[in-house]
């Protein structure tokens, strides 16, 4: 799989190539923003000429089409970065805003949490992204998931736990002229590796954020 349609013409670029590649298949669409208030969706080897945006959505979406249009200037047939538009329930985002920059890091070695790509937001955060070796089947089962990881990694923020939540891209530039660096790369993590982590997952009637002792903390993508 080759995001950009040709070779890369140096090391950054190959290792941001592969940090997509990692987390979307080939024929798959992403949502690269400019803002947290853009929804366009590209196909995924569209990367090369999107490259600067700073945003992306975390998980593939639906490129052709919007399975909930809700205003007159949505169209059922272009790709919009909803979670309703979500196409494959693959990726799950962990940040840790709470913890000291240089104590994040060693606290996801220090839990053991699996993960695929780690990319410096540029402010005060490391971005893991968890990529499943196989997407969860759907919305309610990724949500079990993820409600089970916010759990065990106590020092995170659960209001990354949306499908379609924006993460920062690595290798743009935020507007205060700080670089979105690429720290880590992985291979994608079996579901068993993860339920390993985390233990067994909350009941379906009991998966609610008050019930698992979870905070929300109302902000962007840091």
């Amino acid at each position: 799989r080759i995001v950009g349609g040709g070779k890369m013409k140096n090391n950054l670029m190959s290792e941001t190539s592969r940090f997509y590649n990692t987390l979307f298949d080939y024929d798959e669409g992403v949502c690269w923003a400019l803002s947290p208030f853009e929804t366009a969706v590209f196909p995924l080897h569209d990367w090369i000429y999107t490259s600067k945006a700073p945003f992306f959505s975390i998980n593939p979406l639906h490129v052709s089409e919007d399975k909930e249009p809700t205003r007159n200037y949505h169209h059922p047939k272009l790709g919009r970065r909803a979670d309703c538009n979500v196409s494959a329930y693959r990726n799950i985002l962990v940040e840790f805003d709470d913890l000291p920059l240089a104590e994040q890091a060693p606290y996801v070695e220090k839990i053991g949490m699996p993960y695929s790509t780690a990319v410096f937001s540029g402010g005060k955060s490391l971005h893991f992204i968890i990529s499943l070796q196989t997407p969860l089947a759907n919305r309610e089962e990724y949500r079990r998931v993820v409600l089970a990881v916010h759990k065990k990694c106590v020092h995170s923020d659960i209001s990354t736990s949306n499908p379609s939540r924006l993460s920062r891209s690595p290798g743009a530039i935020r507007d205060t002229g700080v670089s979105q660096k690429l720290v880590g790369i992985r291979d994608r993590v079996p579901l068993e590796q993860l339920l390993q982590f985390t233990g067994p997952l909350p009941e379906e009637s009991k998966y609610n954020t008050e019930g698992l002792g979870l905070r929300v903390v109302d902000r962007s993508t840091h």
